[in-house]
């Protein structure tokens, strides 16, 4: 008995760390964001939208990943904005 027990609350205890984890990650076009900002990938994306850029090889300019995922994103989907991550919960000031 009380080794399901103990098995319960190390199951029960990984389920938490794993959800409260997955929580705080944000995302942006489908990205996972490194930073609670997401802040990379928004350079990129207004970069792209400032450029009207719509070739995605023109994203290869920097060697930043999240510039050119933001860029990509752009590319992709030119009316997603950048006021909010892939949950729509606004970013600030983090």
């Amino acid at each position: 008995m009380h080794k399901t027990i103990s098995i319960c609350a190390a199951i029960s205890f990984a389920g938490t760390l794993l959800f409260s984890t997955s929580a705080d990650a944000r995302s942006f076009g489908g990205y996972e964001c490194k930073r609670r900002t997401c802040a990379g990938y928004i350079r990129g994306y207004l970069w792209a939208e400032r450029g009207h850029v719509k070739d995605p090889r023109l994203c290869e300019v920097t060697n930043s990943r999240a510039f050119r995922a933001g860029c990509m994103v752009y590319t992709q989907d030119p009316k997603r904005g950048v006021d909010a991550d892939d949950n729509g919960l606004p970013f600030d000031d983090d």
